[in-house]
Order: structure tokens, then C-alpha cells, then sequence
């Protein structure tokens, strides 16, 4: 008895392990995919076959909700679209339950051996990513094994069944008991292996394991509650979508089961009509639990969003001391995270201005340096970089984008001071001067050229980014034409000093542009495919 339960804890380790395993490797490799081929949806049903391919890969329905609020958030795809690619990707997921109804000792043996050797005699990052991802599933199937050996024997033991008897006496704590696993181990995937294993070690019967599966849709609810505080409303009702899902399934099956329990012939027995095999059945029932309320939400999927619009309305006052794009969900996703960061960064550019107010004799200090929810903005996206960076194992070239957008931050900084120095002199310092004029009109460069700055580092297209080069350089014509008219007037009016340093703080602002402009060339060419 004693080794039932050393087996029984060995395999349960096991299991743990390689579902966590299996989670990261597998939102890495089919993450970046996703992202790309979810940008390009648009209809229902590619949307349900997106969900469908990549909730199967992933392996985790919250993971797709999050990369979509995430893409959400930074205007890459519409809420409506990401839809149904949220109800389906929870169909998609049950594949791998099937995955145990196999005869799982060969497959424990090659899979594990064959990824083993390879990530042992392999370094190339490709083949030892898809060894390690094969090992972490081996890992899951040996814990099932070893669980459902060390489970044989303690079926004989009274404790242990009385324990199976309290915690199943009723429906209600058989549904409970599938929310609190899922919860547990984040996943409902797991728990249903876990009871598929009981189930055929004879645990559980049929009955009780249904309702333990259609608790479990119900278990990552309150993650998904904690992951989204402080989501902006669009993105927070998302997730709320994906929560509304599990309820609906939750309420769906629990109805069916109990129709079924007073007479009438639906779930339970349609897969025992199908297969006899007690596996199969417990894997029809889970894929069932998640294809019967995709298949009657769909087409109530707009309703429903509404139905969340009016319980969670409007948006939340705006914090401008707080990235308006950035979230930590973002993190376990480095494609999405990029392309949050290019919005930030261009979130920054378009405070930045050059200052154009009435020239006056009293000047507020604040009106000549830069804001403080700059400065904090700029802060919080230098620190998710560096968690981006020590979070992940990137890609070469997921790295070097990193290492362009540190670079683009810098010179966003270096540029808001340059311009907040030079608006302090073309204007405090020229009001009562002649130079009023010629510094009104350097000044509304100045702001065109930020403009450029900004459209550039959106679209990062050669174009943008040539028309900011071309701008920004000091051979231009209305830049020449600008510090030529400054350099007469101080000969001709006096001045010489003024005119010297209101002149280099131009150029500074110029060639920092320029060097942006530079950067945003070579960096562009880096940045994951959006």
C-alpha cells in the first residue's frame, strides 16, 4: 500500500512538472504564428478555425485571450474578430485529451528517449525547442502512467476510498471539485487527464467524472480575474468574454446532465453509444463539454459582448503616469510585447512639442522641462524592456528589436530635452528682442518636424522614415533658409550670442531627429512581422 502512494506522488510530480513544461514551450513556438495568422482573420469561421488549430497547439484557451487583448490593445485586430477565435480555441484545447487514450507506454518510451537523446547530442535552438517541448509531454504522459499504476492498488485501501466517496457524494461536489483542480493547476486540460487516469484506475465513475469536467471549464475564471486588473475597459471586457464562455458551459452541461439524469438520453449516452473504452469516452465528453456551447454561442457572440459592454461601460479615468499600452500579461508573449512598445514609444514622441505660447513677461518653470508623466512613462517602458529581456529566451532577431527600441527610447529622451531647451530660449530669452519673429518660425519647424518623427515611427515605412531623414537634415532648404535668416538678423540687428546658441540648440534638435531617423531604418528591418 505504502508504494501505491509513493507511486501515486511520484507520478502526480511528474505530471505537474511536465503540464508547465509543456505550457511555456508550447505558447513559445505556436505564439509568434498566432500572432500572425490571428492579424489576418476576417470572418467567423476563420476566426473558429484560428481558434480551434491554435487552442489545440497552445494547449491554453486564457493564453489566446490574452495574446488577443494584447493585440487588441494595440489596434492589430478588432475585438469582434477575436471572438470567436476565444470560444473555439477552447474547443481546440481537448485534442490532446485523446492524446492518454492511446496505448501510452510505447509512446512514454520513444518520446521521452528520442527528446532526451536529441536535447543530450543537439544544440541548434530549433530542433533542442521541439525536443524540449516532446520531452515536457513525455514527462505528462509518464506521470499519467506512473499516477494510474500507483492508483490501482489504492482503490483496496478504506481510507482512500472514502475519501473518492466524500468528495464525490454529490454532483455539486464533484462540480466544485472541477473547479478547484482546474484552478489549481491552471489548466482544465490537466485536470481532465488527471481524472481520465483515475477514471480507468477506477476512481471515479462515468457520472461523477462529467461533472468534474464541466467544472473544471470553470477553474481558470479566477486567474483571468487577477491577470486583468488594470486592462483598459476594451481589452478587460475580452477576457470577461472568455469568463462568459466557461459560465455558459458550465450552466449548458450541468442542465444536459441533469436532463440526462431524469430520463433523457443526450451526452453520457452518446459517447457510450459511440465507445465502450472508459477514456474515450471521459475524452468525448471534455471535447463535448466546449464544441455544444461554442456551436450555441456563436452565433449570440456579438449580444453577449454587448451584454458585457453594459455591465462594464466606458473606460476608466486615464493615469498618465502609467504606460498607457504596456501590461504584464504582455511579457509572456515578446512578439506582442514589441509591438505594445512601438505604440508607447509613439506615445512619447507625440507629447513632446516644442513650446508656442504666447510670449509673455512671467514663465512657469514646469513650461521648460520635461513633464513628469514623461518622465514616468519612459521609465516604466525602459524596466518592461529589461523584464522583456530576462523573462524569455528570445530569437536573434526578437532580441536585436529589443535592443533598437532601447536605443529609440534614448533618443526620445535625448530629444524631449533638447527640444525643452530649445523652446526655452526661442522663446523666454528672444520675447524682447528682435528675434521674436524668426524664433516663432523656427519653433513651428521644430513642431513639423516632430510630426514627421512621429508618423515615421508609426508606419515605419521607407518612405516615412526617408521623408523624415530628408527633413531633419541640416543641407535641407527651410532649415538652411531658417539659420541663414537667424545669422543675418544677428549682423544686422546685433546679437551674434543669442543667435549662436539659439542656432545649436536648432541643430541639436535636427540631428537628433536625424540620428532617430537612422535608427528607425535599420531597426524597422528587425521588428517581428505585424
Amino acid at each position: 500500500m505504502t508504494v501505491g502512494i509513493h507511486t501515486f506522488f511520484l507520478g502526480l510530480g511528474l505530471f505537474f512538472a511536465g503540464m508547465i513544461l509543456t505550457g511555456d514551450r508550447m505558447r513559445k513556438i505556436a505564439g509568434q504564428s498566432f500572432h500572425k495568422v490571428a492579424a489576418r482573420v476576417n470572418s467567423p469561421i476563420f476566426g473558429g478555425l484560428v481558434g480551434m488549430v491554435f487552442g489545440g497547439l497552445m494547449q491554453s484557451a486564457t493564453a489566446v485571450t490574452f495574446i488577443l487583448a494584447n493585440m487588441v490593445r494595440s489596434n492589430l485586430i478588432t475585438a469582434t474578430v477575436s471572438l470567436p477565435i476565444i470560444m473555439w480555441a477552447n474547443v481546440g484545447l481537448t485534442a490532446f485529451a485523446f492524446l492518454v487514450t492511446v496505448n501510452i507506454h510505447p509512446v512514454v518510451a520513444w518520446t521521452v528517449g528520442l527528446a532526451g537523446i536529441t536535447l543530450g547530442l543537439y544544440r541548434g535552438k530549433t530542433l533542442t525547442s521541439w525536443a524540449g517541448l516532446f520531452f515536457s509531454i513525455g514527462l505528462i504522459l509518464l506521470g499519467l502512467e506512473t499516477m494510474g499504476e500507483g492508483a490501482a492498488p489504492l482503490q483496496h485501501a478504506a481510507w482512500f476510498h472514502h475519501a473518492l466517496m466524500t468528495t464525490t457524494s454529490s454532483p455539486v461536489m464533484a462540480f466544485c471539485m472541477g473547479i478547484l483542480a482546474a484552478a489549481i493547476l491552471q489548466s482544465n486540460v490537466g485536470t481532465v487527464l488527471l481524472v481520465v487516469t483515475l477514471a480507468k484506475a477506477g476512481a471515479f465513475s462515468i457520472e461523477t467524472s462529467a461533472l468534474i469536467i464541466y467544472g473544471s471549464n470553470l477553474g481558470a475564471i479566477f486567474l483571468r480575474i487577477f491577470l486583468s486588473l488594470g486592462m483598459d475597459r476594451p481589452t478587460f471586457r475580452l477576457v470577461r468574454f472568455e469568463d462568459f464562455f466557461c459560465l455558459w458551459s458550465g450552466a449548458l452541461m450541468t442542465t444536459l446532465f441533469a436532463l440526462e439524469a431524469a430520463g433523457i438520453p443526450l451526452v453520457l449516452a452518446f459517447v457510450r453509444h459511440i465507445t465502450g473504452s472508459v477514456d474515450l469516452q471521459l475524452a468525448g465528453i471534455f471535447l463535448l463539454s466546449n464544441f455544444i456551447p461554442a456551436l450555441t454561442l456563436h452565433p449570440w457572440r456579438n449580444s453577449a459582448a454587448k451584454l458585457l459592454a453594459r455591465l462594464w461601460p466606458g473606460e476608466p479615468p486615464v493615469n498618465t503616469m502609467l504606460p498607457k499600452f504596456l501590461n504584464d500579461t504582455a511579457l509572456e508573449h515578446p512578439p506582442t510585447a514589441i509591438a505594445l512598445v512601438q505604440k508607447e514609444l509613439c506615445g512619447l514622441l507625440r507629447t513632446i512639442r516644442a513650446f508656442e505660447g504666447t510670449i509673455t513677461t512671467t514663465y512657469q518653470a514646469e513650461e521648460f522641462q520635461t513633464s513628469p508623466a514623461f518622465a514616468a512613462v519612459a521609465a516604466a517602458t525602459d524596466q518592461f524592456l529589461a523584464q522583456l529581456v530576462s523573462k524569455n529566451t528570445l530569437e536573434d532577431r526578437t532580441a536585436r528589436a529589443v535592443q533598437y527600441q532601447r536605443a529609440e527610447l534614448s533618443m526620445i529622451r535625448y530629444l524631449a530635452e533638447a527640444v525643452v531647451q530649445f523652446s526655452y530660449y526661442e522663446t523666454k530669452v528672444s520675447k524682447t528682442t528682435t528675434f521674436h519673429g524668426i524664433c516663432e518660425k523656427m519653433i513651428l519647424r521644430v513642431n513639423d518636424l516632430l510630426d514627421a518623427t512621429v508618423t515615421a515611427a508609426e508606419q515605419l515605412t521607407s518612405d516615412s522614415v526617408t521623408a523624415l531623414y530628408e527633413a531633419s537634415s541640416k543641407k535641407n532648404l527651410d532649415n538652411m533658409a531658417l539659420r541663414n535668416a537667424l545669422q543675418a538678423l544677428a549682423v544686422s540687428e546685433g546679437g551674434e550670442s543669442f543667435a549662436e546658441v539659439a542656432k545649436e540648440n536648432f541643430d541639436i534638435v535636427l540631428w537628433i531627429a536625424h540620428r532617430f531617423s537612422k535608427l528607425l531604418l535599420r531597426g524597422s528591418a528587425e521588428l517581428p512581422e505585424l
